[in-house]
């Protein structure tokens, strides 16, 4: 084998390596940025979704509100939340979403139900069928505020779990953006509030 080809033989056995590794970086690179991407839109999204405790009932039950759910990003992109975070956060972010998804249905039902509720309480229960309804209305009423408990109750701290887990390996903390301005009026009250 003369000199010239041997080089050429190894010019392109280098270009491929140089290639290949050039490649792998650009993967790896795209690999985090999709990553972190993917936990900084999972984050507002979660960060948005508010659950209030309102109060006990009379047999010491708590009762919760779910206020801002939405699911958006976590749908749209649930292809790469699970090519890009790990398998426990997945499953976590799985479990928050399907529970919450549930409990903001039952409330809504329940909004829907506590309205036939306070028309029937409004008119007269004179006559048995409306007394029927009326009971099988609070019994209804009753056990989907049960069910969106037992949704609701796990979701808390899951909820603040996931915003940790979201924050971590990021350069920026997100809870802590820069990007939002409001103007000169109002400045005073936004940093009170962020505090």
């Amino acid at each position: 084998m003369t000199e010239g080809i041997r080089t050429a033989i190894i010019a392109a056995v280098a270009g491929g390596l140089v290639t290949a590794v050039i490649s792998l970086i650009k993967y790896i690179n795209d690999k985090i940025i999709l990553k972190n991407a993917m936990k900084i839109g999972l984050y507002f999204e979660i960060e948005h979704h508010n659950i209030t405790y309102l109060h006990n009932d009379s047999d010491g039950q708590p009762n919760f509100s779910i206020a801002g759910f939405q699911d958006h990003f976590y749908k749209s992109n649930i292809a790469s939340i699970v090519k890009s975070l790990d398998l426990d956060l997945t499953m976590r972010l799985s479990f928050y979403y399907a529970k919450m998804s549930l409990a903001k249905e039952f409330q809504d039902i329940l909004f829907a139900k506590n309205e036939k509720i306070q028309m029937l309480m409004y008119e007269e229960i004179i006559d048995a069928r409306k007394k029927k309804m009326y009971e099988d209305l609070i019994a209804d009423h009753n056990a989907l505020k049960d069910m969106a408990r037992v949704c609701v109750a796990p979701c808390i701290n899951n909820r603040a779990q996931l915003l940790d887990s979201l924050k971590e390996g990021l350069r920026n903390d997100p809870s802590k953006v820069k990007f939002i301005d409001v103007s000169d009026e109002y400045k005073d009250w936004w940093e009170k509030r962020l505090k």
